[in-house]
């Protein structure tokens, strides 16, 4: 799609774009190879949480844009290519594994850049002034930021409380729990709340 259709679109097509021409720089990867890549990159930014969604206070669930094209609460799933097994020469297997190797390195490289880039999207997306962002609060949801976390997963916390004797527009950290239901200490430059 073309960003020309309006400034929403326009946008949207800027999320994708903008961290894929800096990871290819002047490569030009094949057809097939884009296409595997580009559909990699759908999965990854169509399950980005958008909002909360009210199920319950003990639930922390969001909703994503992968929910609302398809209905359900599921992954984007990229189809399995299905042909007739056959006997391959050992120039194939490394072509093989050397063209799924670069695939791969491009879309891990991609997650990385595009999580930084909508995480600090999300934290100046809450600023009410460009000098202080809006404080967290109780059973704020939020998502937490991490090192080691797969492509296309974005991990959801809830804040359960602050230091004692600490007001939040001051704390430096927090306790949350996570959807898996374990609870850490946290500080709060590691956490981005969903909605403002």
């Amino acid at each position: 799609m073309a960003p020309n259709f309006g400034a929403f679109y326009e946008r949207q097509v800027q999320t994708i774009k903008r961290p894929l021409r800096k990871i290819l720089g002047s490569a030009v990867p094949h057809f097939r190879d884009l296409e595997i890549i580009l559909s990699g990159i759908e999965a990854m930014v169509n399950s980005r949480p958008i909002t909360t969604v009210a199920s319950g206070a003990d639930d922390i669930e969001a909703l994503s844009p992968a929910d609302l094209l398809f209905g359900y609460k599921g992954r984007t799933v990229i189809p399995e290519h299905s042909s007739k097994p056959r006997k391959a020469a050992d120039a194939d297997k490394i072509i093989f594994s050397r063209r799924w190797k670069y695939q791969q390195r491009i879309l891990s490289s991609y997650w990385k850049r595009y999580h930084d880039e909508y995480l600090q999207y999300l934290k100046t997306a809450h600023k009410q002034t460009p000098i202080a962002a809006r404080p967290l609060k109780i059973d704020d949801v939020c998502l937490l930021r991490g090192e080691s976390y797969n492509r296309a997963f974005w991990p959801l916390c809830r804040v359960i409380s602050f230091p004692e004797n600490t007001p939040p527009e001051k704390a430096r950290s927090c306790t949350i729990r996570t959807a898996k239901g374990q609870v850490f200490h946290r500080p709060i430059h590691k956490l981005y709340p969903l909605e403002a």
